[in-house]
């Protein structure tokens, strides 16, 4: 605000350095680069082959939020056509934008409005906006859909997510989190780990990665999650819940082997898709 009130001369309008933080992370980033192989831990990574992540950004793709233009960073704007269809759809919010007024979040009468402030009677625009977030992210490129998969796709994977994920960038204008299953509307939280959760009767979950240059595929699986947890395949005794084939299913002793009428008492568990890089 001290600033802000030294620019009187100006129109009170500040620049967009003393707003945005580009610069000193940039700083920072180049310095890091710099550092040699005794500094730090990140190039202990060598071991496993990855050493190359510490100078080099990595394109992704994931189901967590927040994150910029999520309707392109999903998992599923790499996967085809075929495979998109076979998973659940999205929760959406029950009811759209805007909210009602919540004294909460605007300044008392008399106050000072930081908002007001940083507008500067220019309407702010969200990161939603694709012309606005260009100026910060590198918009994704949409996958190449045209070639068929080359194996079933999985048709016992289940999409967890909160509702209105795509409306989750992180920004002052994000919409998302009102589901019906949600007990405070007005939280709206962006934060949400979300994936898709399969197990060894999902099938394939098949992605077309666009941009690839290195070849070098990193995939954040949970392996974790319990047996039950893929609704989708509950009563399930074959993959894709498909008869008369030999199966392969995971189970707590390792890759078993079940007839085409699904006999064993065993069951596998569920792991959970977050993301890949």
């Amino acid at each position: 605000l001290t600033t802000w009130n030294d620019t009187a001369s100006a129109g009170y309008v500040l620049p967009d350095e003393a707003w945005h933080v580009t610069a000193y992370y940039d700083n920072i980033r180049s310095k890091v680069q710099g550092l040699g192989p005794d500094v730090g831990w990140c190039n202990n990574y060598a071991s496993r082959d990855l050493a190359f992540v510490c100078n080099y950004p990595m394109q992704a793709r994931t189901e967590f939020t927040p994150r910029a233009f999520p309707d392109l960073t999903s998992l599923r704007s790499i996967m085809p056509a075929e495979q998109v269809a076979a998973i659940n759809k999205p929760e959406e919010n029950i009811y759209q934008p805007p909210d009602v007024f919540n004294p909460a979040l605007h300044p008392p009468p008399g106050a000072i409005d930081v908002l007001n402030i940083v507008e500067n009677g220019v309407e702010f625009r969200s990161v939603l906006n694709p012309n606005y977030a260009d100026s910060f992210y590198v918009k994704p490129s949409a996958a190449t859909l045209a070639a068929p998969p080359k194996v079933p796709v999985g048709k016992g994977i289940w999409l967890d997510q909160h509702a209105g994920d795509s409306f989750c960038d992180g920004s002052v204008d994000s919409f998302c989190n009102r589901g019906a299953s949600n007990t405070c509307m007005l939280y709206g939280h962006n934060d949400g780990r979300n994936g898709m959760l399969f197990d060894g009767y999902s099938g394939w979950v098949v992605m077309n990665i666009p941009n690839l240059k290195n070849g070098f595929i990193v995939i954040k699986i949970e392996s974790w999650h319990l047996t039950g947890e893929d609704p989708v395949t509950n009563g399930w005794t074959s993959i894709n819940n498909e008869e008369g084939r030999r199966t392969t299913r995971t189970s707590s002793s390792g890759l078993r082997h079940y007839d085409g009428d699904g006999n064993s008492s065993s069951s596998s568990s569920s792991s959970k898709l977050a993301g890949s890089s």
